[in-house]
Formats: C-alpha cells, structure tokens, sequence
C-alpha cells in the first residue's frame, strides 16, 4: 500500500484500520513500514508486529518530512483487508 501524500509533509505516525466484517480474518499481524521523498528513494522508518485484534492500529515515529508512505505486508491472518489508513503527525 503506497500512499501519496500530494507534497512533502512532517509526519511522526501511521494509523491501520483493519476491515471489521471480517472477524480476524485478513487482519496484519507483522509489517514493515517506508518512506521518502520520492518513490525511489525509501527508507525502513518502522517495522513491527500488531496484535490478532480488529482495533485501530497506530505506530509512532521520529517526525519526517516525506512524500510518500509505503505500507509492506509481512504477515496477515490470510490475504490482507485494509479499511483505512492514514498519517498525521
């Protein structure tokens, strides 16, 4: 999931809403989350895991200013279901 940010922007967390008709099915477990300025140019700014629940996601980080936000699936409880995500700072 790559999101675009439409310019450069200080951002310092990212938040996963996992889709809830589901039950657990499709929920991420395990992720590794990038950044940059351009869409070659990212960087590992997180990676972690998120518990087996249907709950708002959020990961906190040191403030960066970045373009563009990728969002790799490392693990899932089968294929991935997003109902949102977002950035804020």
């Amino acid at each position: 999931v790559v999101l675009d940010l439409g310019e450069e922007k200080l951002i310092s967390k990212f938040y996963y809403l996992p889709a809830k008709h589901t039950g657990y099915g499709g929920i991420i477990t395990k992720y590794i989350l990038l950044a940059g300025a351009t869409e070659q140019s990212y960087r590992k700014i997180k990676e972690g895991n998120w518990a087996k629940n249907a709950e708002l996601k959020i990961t906190r980080f040191e403030p960066i200013k970045v373009r563009y936000v990728k969002l790799e699936i490392v693990e899932s409880i089968n294929d991935a279901l997003i109902s949102e995500v977002g950035v804020g700072n």
